[in-house]
């Protein structure tokens, strides 16, 4: 079955490809250079970072160039294994593979087609898992010609509860990365998701899905701190009734970064709550896109969806394009959407200069007390992640 699947996607791609600007989702964000990347096979498993960001208190999994390197973790109530063990039988597939769908998706079926290993994590039923499970995904010494393929499912049975850490980074490396991961969340499973990129001089193309059944909670936070090019691709399927889920992204970009979040919120089922927040600071010649939509469906009754998208200009030449959505086929529902872009005010600044507090602390304390409702939402403590904002700054 999984061999089957992965060639109708090599034959999607061959067909598709990657988009070009003319397709509108794509009109800001030109990945035409993946087309003529090259693969890479080229083996880590012995591959030790000196400046790997492990945690203490967390389970760490450990991912470099696509592949799995600690494949023989232990973390009771959780099952880990990599593409050889699905292959070989030794552990059932589950979903794996099934929630994103690249039938009309070159992106996603290149990462279907292409990968050369995987990273399955399935939590038991009824498991609680009290540290998190922190993934790092490291790409390290690998030319700009050459592209990797980090392919990650998590599972999360009846009435479980787990928090993922998920933490991009670069090691000495420009290559490009297409990235999939895939969230099933059965019922009353519940979900705490922190990921933190930061790429530096890479490509990036990261595709999320997400397919929740009745009653399951997701809270998940997605912050990006620059990248040459960084695309992200939300995608939440809230397939099943009492669903309550809390979104957060937050885009850092400076010098010529460009950060594009492409989002859509599909409410196949009614009766679930979800609210969406962006918000993004971006300095020097740095541009951001927010592309959002919500998707009420005709069975969607009791439907209750938000999403919002923020903005803070830092410098003149910074640009964003914002463009949230709503697509309702159904009555009974609330929904709403907005957007907002401004820089800083000039006199909230004159009135913290006026007490003595210096421009460049005047303006960190304003830019801080713009994104900290959206950081107070999630607890991030153990990533640091308030102190890395407060360096960007």
């Amino acid at each position: 079955m999984l061999s089957d699947i992965r060639n109708n996607a090599k034959s999607i791609f061959s067909q598709l490809g990657y988009p070009s600007t003319k397709d509108e989702m794509w009109k800001y964000t030109n990945v035409k250079k993946f087309n003529d990347y090259m693969s890479s096979d080229s083996q880590q498993l012995n591959y030790q970072p000196k400046d790997i960001p492990i945690l203490d208190k967390s389970h760490n999994i450990i991912i470099c160039n696509g592949q799995l390197i600690n494949k023989d973790i232990k973390i009771s109530g959780v099952s880990i294994s990599n593409y050889e063990d699905i292959l070989n039988l030794s552990v059932p597939a589950e979903k794996f593979l099934q929630i994103s769908n690249f039938n009309n998706n070159g992106v996603l079926a290149h990462n279907t087609s292409s990968f050369i290993d995987a990273v399955h994590i399935v939590i038991n039923e009824n498991e609680i898992i009290d540290l998190p499970i922190n993934i790092i995904n490291i790409s390290s010494n690998l030319e700009n010609n050459i592209i990797t393929f980090p392919r990650v499912y998590i599972h999360s049975k009846r009435n479980s509860k787990a928090s993922i850490y998920i933490q991009n980074i670069s090691d000495s490396s420009r290559c490009a990365i297409n990235s999939v991961m895939e969230f099933y969340c059965e019922d009353l499973s519940n979900l705490n998701i922190f990921e933190l990129s930061d790429l530096k001089n890479q490509q990036i193309i990261n595709s999320i899905s997400f397919s929740q059944c009745d009653n399951s909670k997701i809270n998940f936070l997605s912050t990006v701190f620059g990248c040459e090019m960084y695309r992200s691709n939300i995608e939440i399927g809230i397939d099943g009734e009492g669903c309550d889920n809390n979104f957060g992204v937050l885009m850092l970009g400076n010098t010529n970064n460009h950060i594009d979040y492409h989002v859509n919120i599909n409410h196949n089922r009614g009766n679930s709550f979800n609210n969406f927040n962006c918000k993004s600071l971006l300095k020097d010649t740095s541009i951001g896109i927010f592309n959002g939509k919500i998707l009420v469906e005709k069975e969607s009754a009791g439907t209750d969806s938000r999403l919002n998208n923020n903005n803070l200009l830092l410098s003149e030449k910074a640009e964003i394009q914002s463009n949230p959505q709503l697509e309702i086929n159904c009555e009974d529902v609330k929904c709403a959407h907005g957007s907002t872009t401004g820089n800083l005010d000039k006199e909230a600044l004159f009135y913290l200069r006026s007490r003595g507090i210096s421009l460049n602390k005047a303006k960190a304390i304003l830019i801080h007390g713009f994104i900290s409702k959206l950081i107070s939402s999630f607890n991030s403590d153990i990533l640091s992640l308030d102190e890395k904002i407060k360096k960007w700054i």
